[in-house]
């Protein structure tokens, strides 16, 4: 049995093609944002910035219908921790907070180079972490430091 002519010196070429397009095993996560409760009550957002990178915007979104519920951008001074509802540090309210949070929510972050990244979480994970100073969730739900949640970014993304 002959191989099909015209066939053959293209295979290998077909081959890496589509090797190309499977993502690579062991990639990493997506990178998360720090979650964690504001003393007032609200979510707290821990952006982890690596060196050079900075925010364009920050978005609150129903997990359900990825529905926008709120979204800050243009920051005047923003710091990377932002309380969801409080748009101070940012020029733009492009959507306002008009309700509660919808009870699982995701938060993502922008930045000016266009990559982005985010979590999600519920209204009842957020009830475990508490109002305790510098406490937030992880990607993986874990309670950590902040400056614990800091290093596990650095040393994973930057």
């Amino acid at each position: 049995m002959g191989r099909a002519p015209g066939l053959w010196p293209w295979l290998p070429i077909w081959v890496m093609a589509l090797a190309a397009c499977v993502p690579v095993l062991g990639d990493p996560m997506p990178r998360p944002v720090g979650l964690g409760l504001a003393d007032d009550g609200r979510v707290r957002v821990v952006v982890a910035l690596c060196p050079g990178e900075r925010i364009a915007s920050v978005t609150v979104s129903d997990w359900m219908t990825q529905t926008p519920v709120w979204r800050v951008s243009r920051p005047s001074g923003a710091g990377d921790r932002i309380t969801v509802g409080d748009a101070r540090g940012f020029a733009t309210v492009d959507i306002p907070m008009t309700g509660p949070l919808p009870e699982t929510f995701d938060v993502s972050v922008d930045l000016t180079d266009g990559r982005g990244f985010g979590s999600a979480s519920s209204i009842e994970e957020m009830g475990r972490v508490g109002a305790r100073m510098g406490v937030i969730m992880d990607a993986d739900l874990n309670t950590v430091t902040e400056d614990e949640f800091r290093e596990q970014v650095a040393g994973d993304y930057c």
